[in-house]
């Protein structure tokens, strides 16, 4: 059930990460699809405003209604390369509004994590992942409140 308080916190998220830049491209975003549904012809305009990056395609869990945990992905299991990621993120900052640091692993596994996410609050980002908790530490705790992680969701 959504609060009002909650409801105002994360108005603020949304809020304290807007700049100038930020609004002219999500602006630009809206209408070029908005323009695309009504010509019926696909016009892009603007950079991408929201990116999810999968900081590892591993999990400790075997869940049996999770891709991962069921055995069905047909990718190869690793690690995001902390270079890589960098320079993903970087290249993304102007525009980018939302960073998921979350897709079909455990997030916390990567042994990096914490600097992921501090290397995003670097930009500013709204900034969001899930995990299972199994691998949060109190030196972990640390880093994602240093890199001002926005939502942190626990799945059970």
């Amino acid at each position: 059930m959504l609060t009002i308080k909650t409801f105002l916190l994360e108005a603020w998220a949304i809020i304290r990460i807007l700049n100038c830049r930020r609004m002219v491209n999500a602006f630009r975003v809206v209408t070029s699809y908005l323009y695309s549904y009504a010509a019926k012809r696909v016009v892009l305009k603007g950079k991408p405003i929201a990116f999810a990056v999968e900081p590892t395609s591993i999990c400790n869990l075997k869940c049996p209604e999770c891709p991962t945990g069921a055995q069905l992905l047909k990718r190869p299991r690793g690690m995001m390369d902390m270079a890589h990621y960098k320079q993903i993120i970087q290249q993304l900052s102007p525009s980018l509004m939302y960073l998921n640091l979350y897709i079909q692993g455990e997030p916390m596994m990567h042994p990096q994590f914490g600097k992921m996410v501090q290397e995003a609050g670097k930009y500013g980002f709204y900034t969001s992942t899930s995990t299972n908790g199994h691998f949060l530490t109190p030196e972990l705790a640390k880093q994602i409140i240093d890199g001002q992680l926005t939502r942190i969701i626990f799945s059970v």
